[in-house]
């Protein structure tokens, strides 16, 4: 609410207060001239006609004091219909201040513990808070546009919908941010985000206990490639990540459908992947089937083929080239200006080489609007329907025509290679949007450790053993407090990080003595967790929180050093899972 709304409403409370009181104050003198002399009267003095007169407009009544004049009983009939309309129009303007200033729901938001915070009530934000409110969390959505038609579904939801501006901190004090688990900003200003970032950083200091994580949505795809190392750089109850859905969901969408194989089996040509359109998903798609090509056993031999078709191509793969450089040693891009509404594009020659052969194994549609890529896909699906291609078209949501499209897949054959990739809603999940770099990073370490100690021949029921989605949330957080923890450890021997270019250039690496630092600060830091936790030493048994390693380093046996050493030595390969390299300041 605006200060000008919320000065009226206060305005209209006093006026109101105001005519009630003296309602009250005169139905009150009006008893005492009546009541005082007459006989058998119940008033001795003025307050017996206050209290009267205050129980009577409340209809309360207690009948300790009551009118024996035809005066006074006047009054009171007067009081009693004036006391039940004034205080009707009173307790609905009470009522009023309180839904216009989400008073009732702040009451309640000040008893959250570990909750959600969402600054932006858009169809991201709305998305994920359906799905943290399936997963039984309570949500809090900051929205600073009051008209937002989205703020009652959002209510429907569960959610806690209240109008602030994000960026303001008072706001996110009030959302009770030193007692939230995550904040997530999916404003859709790049720059508003990142101010939300920075005022819950400095207020994440004054947290008690527990880690925040905080997830800023960057749409700016150069933005969001730089802003990342950030991500490793941060060290505190604060734990900074950013994400793209165009990333995150070109990611999904070749996860649920694959561009190839990636057996071993022969394969005699390399796939032929066809992009339409030229914006962020398609680029990303590009980029991500291309790292997958390089991953698998054939793209030692072959090079994959990827053919981009859009109506503005101009230098486009030239700028995919420049900011990856590594993907030109293992993909040929083609680019196509075609207009995909225009009868060239459903000719479709860009399907086919000079001898009319069918090229492509693969297409993704990557347009903005839904309805010019179902278009793109039905022309696409007409021109390949004997070839059996899967052709992947990207919907905002799974509704509207996606509906459609899955309506009449389930009633003709000739649509069953033609697939609807609904882009937000797959993209808007909880676990990918929190899976930042600092989570990738301990998701590795965790499997690294797993794997090494099975290949040690340790008990395979160990709960510290099991795969990730099984971890306990104290192993979890472990390991991401070792996530938390490299930055740091790389500032000590004077080291930095970058984003990963060169895809095969060859690993960085520590010297014995920078290994030795390392392993020494790791240790010093496993040590302060497991202490703080309760942990003692003894021989190991997690139900007892004893452990043989609970030592200071020079007391630590030889082995445990050694595989502090293995851990440190394995940093920089752990960053390149995750599109870092290390350099040397």
């Amino acid at each position: 609410m605006d200060d000008s709304n919320r000065g009226s409403l206060g305005t209209y409370l006093l006026y109101l207060f105001t005519v009630i009181s003296v309602i009250i104050l005169l139905g009150a003198w009006g008893f005492y001239f009546f009541e005082i002399h007459a006989d058998k009267t119940m008033v001795h003095n003025y307050g017996d006609c206050l209290w009267w007169a205050i129980v009577t407009i409340t209809t309360i009544g207690y009948g300790d004091v009551y009118p024996v004049t035809l005066g006074g009983r006047l009054i009171a009939v007067f009081l009693m219909f004036t006391g039940i309309s004034a205080l009707s129009v009173l307790t609905a303007a009470i009522a009023a201040s309180f839904v216009k200033n989400d008073q009732l729901q702040w009451l309640r938001i000040r008893t959250l513990h570990n909750h959600v915070i969402l600054c932006g009530l858009g169809d991201k934000g709305l998305l994920l808070a359906k799905a943290f409110r399936e997963r039984g969390q309570a949500v809090v959505i900051i929205e600073k546009n009051e008209a937002n038609e989205l703020i009652e579904v959002g209510r429907e939801l569960g959610a806690f919908v209240v109008i602030g501006d994000a960026t303001e901190p008072e706001m996110l004090t009030r959302a009770r941010i030193g007692e939230a688990k995550y904040l997530i900003a999916v404003c859709g200003d790049d720059g508003a985000n990142a101010g939300i970032a920075a005022h819950a950083r400095d207020l994440a200091g004054q947290r008690k206990g527990g880690s925040l994580t905080c997830s800023i949505h960057i749409v700016d795809p150069e933005l969001w490639y730089l802003l990342r190392k950030w991500e490793i750089a941060t060290v505190s109850a604060f734990r900074l990540q950013f994400f793209n859905v165009f990333d995150i969901g070109g990611r999904a969408m070749l996860n649920a459908y694959p561009p190839f194989e990636m057996t071993s089996g022969e394969m005699l040509t390399a796939p032929h992947i066809l992009v339409v359109g030229s914006r962020k998903l398609a680029q990303n798609v590009v980029v991500h089937t291309t790292r997958l090509w390089r991953d698998s056993p054939h793209a030692s031999h072959l090079r994959l083929r990827v053919s981009i078709v859009d109506k503005d191509t101009a230098m486009l793969k030239e700028s995919i080239y420049l900011r990856h450089p590594g993907l030109e040693k293992v993909c040929d891009i083609e680019t196509y200006t075609v207009d995909v509404k225009s009868p060239e594009f459903h000719h479709g020659a860009f399907l086919y080489d000079a001898h009319k052969h069918f090229l492509i194994t693969a297409a993704y549609i990557c347009l903005d609007e839904d309805t010019e890529g179902l278009s793109a896909a039905l022309a696409l699906l007409h021109r390949a329907r004997q070839h059996r291609i899967p052709i992947v078209v990207r919907m905002n949501q799974d509704a509207g025509l996606a509906t459609l499209l899955h309506g009449a897949q389930d009633t003709t054959r000739s649509f069953t290679s033609l697939h609807a990739f609904a882009l937000l809603e797959k993209a808007c999940q909880p676990e990918l949007v929190l899976g930042g770099t600092n989570e990738a990073l301990a998701r590795a370490i965790h499997e690294r450790y797993r794997e090494d100690k099975l290949k040690a021949g340790e008990d395979k029921n160990n709960p510290s053993l099991v795969p990730w989605n099984k971890l306990s949330e104290e192993t979890k957080e472990s390991n991401r407090n070792e996530a938390d923890h490299i930055g740091m450890k790389l500032q000590a021997i004077g080291c930095d990080i970058a984003p990963l270019t060169e895809w095969d250039e060859e690993r960085f690496t520590f010297s014995q003595e920078e290994i030795d630092k390392l392993a020494r600060m790791e240790h010093e830091r496993w040590l302060a967790e497991r202490r703080a936790q309760g942990w003692t030493y003894g021989p190991r048994d997690p139900a007892k929180k004893t452990n043989p390693n609970l030592l200071e380093w020079d007391q630590l046996p030889d082995a445990g050093k050694e595989f502090n050493r293995q851990d440190a030595a394995s940093i920089p390969d752990l960053l390149a899972r995750a599109g870092f390299q290390v350099y040397r300041l």
